[in-house]
């Protein structure tokens, strides 16, 4: 004979975490896969001004007279 279900214990702590297994052996790594094609070139851009070029050579040229000619005018003036 089956009697009636009865009331549900009383909930107990959670147990703490066991051992880690052991890890299994990696796979032998796949072949590499081949390159993508080449996407198409992007538009040319505009011509950038010569200025800027021209500003940089001005301001390297007045560094190097700055630099070197301040040595030189000094061991002239000696």
């Amino acid at each position: 004979v089956v009697g009636e279900k009865g009331d549900a214990g009383p909930s107990e702590p959670q147990g703490s975490q066991g051992v880690q297994g052991p890890y299994g052996p990696a796979g032998v790594p796949g072949q590499t896969g081949s390159r993508g094609l080449t996407g198409p070139g992007g538009d040319s851009g505009s011509n950038g001004s010569s200025l800027f070029g021209i500003l940089a050579f001005v301001f390297a040229l007045l560094a190097f007279l700055g630099t070197f000619g301040g040595v030189l005018w000094r061991r002239l003036v000696e």
